[in-house]
C-alpha cells in the first residue's frame, strides 16, 4: 500500500531530473566553452553516457509518476509545505519540458 511517506519520496524524482539535466547542460557548456545550441554535436557524443542514461531514466519515470502524485494529493487533500514543494517541482519539470528554454530540450532529445 502506498502511503504518504512513499509519495513524498517518489515526488522528488522530477526534481532530480531537473538537477541532472541542468548539470548535464553545464558539463557540456564547460567542455565546449560556450552554451550548447541545437547545431552543436549530439549530446551522446560528449561521452557522458551514464549521465545521459540517468536523465532519460528519471525523465521517463517522472512523466509516469506525475499523475500518480497529483491524484494521490487530490484524493487525500493533503495541503502542507511538502505538497507545495512537490507541486512546484512538477510545474518546473513540465515548464522546462514544454517551454524549452534556450532550446536545450530539443538539443538533448535530438
Amino acid at each position: 500500500m502506498i502511503n504518504k511517506k512513499h509519495i513524498n519520496w517518489i515526488s522528488i524524482i522530477p526534481l532530480i531530473t531537473i538537477v541532472l539535466f541542468a548539470l548535464f547542460c553545464l558539463r557540456v557548456s564547460y567542455q565546449l566553452g560556450e552554451n550548447s545550441t541545437f547545431t552543436d554535436s549530439d549530446p551522446k557524443d560528449f561521452d557522458f553516457n551514464m549521465h545521459h542514461i540517468l536523465i532519460w531514466f528519471f525523465g521517463i519515470v517522472s512523466i509516469i509518476i506525475i499523475p500518480l502524485v497529483l491524484t494521490y494529493d487530490a484524493i487525500t487533500r493533503n495541503f502542507t509545505v511538502e505538497t507545495l514543494i512537490k507541486r512546484i517541482a512538477i510545474v518546473v519539470f513540465l515548464a522546462i519540458l514544454f517551454f524549452n528554454p534556450f532550446d536545450l530540450v530539443d538539443w538533448f532529445l535530438n
